[in-house]
């Protein structure tokens, strides 16, 4: 019997499977073979999902490897290798936006929320806060220092997105991946720069949190900054 056939007939029913009964119904080795579907058209992708299961013993470190790591392993190219990334940072992006902690509104969460997001990040990555009255996050953008300080075009990406959105109220959050939880020279000039431009736009800049892998830092709190209430 024809290969491709074969191979056909077995990828319709992984499929099947996975529509018709979800992700926990099919073993690690499958969820891979499946995903792999799409970055391999016609190869056995079952031998290649249980030569990485191998390789990297579980889900986990294959998401978390590198292109190279990956490319080591048999059959893994490199458009597999970059689609695996890419469908683990997916993961992680998803992860930062849903709802995965509970926290408590009436006091100040955001120290907590912020270092919660930045926990599987690795580089020097900002983000925004839209926030109302009640402290209930609307809505979030995130962007890079180097990009913020040196292109115009960002500050204005950001502007256009706060306007969009109806934000009145914003907190920033800053990364320090590989440093202390406190402020540089840096992170000074992305705040002043931020507190110009919402100031012309009446958008209130309530804090700026600098996290670190085990600690945070509100710069309102202490008084390292002018902060509006």
């Amino acid at each position: 019997m024809d290969k491709n056939k074969i191979h056909s007939g077995h990828r319709e029913r992984l499929r099947n499977k996975f529509i018709n009964f979800g992700a926990e119904a099919l073993l690690d080795h499958e969820l891979l073979e499946l995903a792999l579907f799409y970055s391999i058209p016609r190869a056995n992708t079952n031998d290649i999902a249980h030569s990485l299961i191998n390789d990297f013993e579980n889900l986990k470190n294959i998401l978390d490897a590198s292109v190279d790591e990956l490319t080591k392993s048999k059959g893994i190219g490199e458009n597999s290798a970059e689609f695996i990334r890419l469908f683990a940072d997916i993961c992680k992006e998803y992860n930062k936006f849903s709802t995965t902690h509970d926290y408590d509104t009436t006091k100040n969460y955001f120290p907590e929320y912020l270092h919660n997001y930045f926990q599987s990040a690795n580089s020097n990555i900002c983000l925004l806060l839209c926030i109302d009255n009640k402290l209930n996050i609307k809505n979030k953008i995130n962007f890079t220092i180097e990009n913020i300080l040196k292109d115009d075009s960002e500050i204005r990406r950001i502007v256009q997105f706060l306007i969009t959105n109806d934000c009145t109220r914003v907190i920033a959050g800053i990364n320090h991946p590989e440093r202390i939880a406190m402020p540089n020279d840096l992170d000074f000039a992305v705040i002043k720069l931020l507190s110009e431009k919402l100031s012309v736009l009446n958008i209130i800049l309530a804090d700026c949190i600098i996290c670190s892998k085990n600690e945070t830092f509100s710069l309102k709190q202490h008084g390292a900054f002018s902060f509006e209430e």
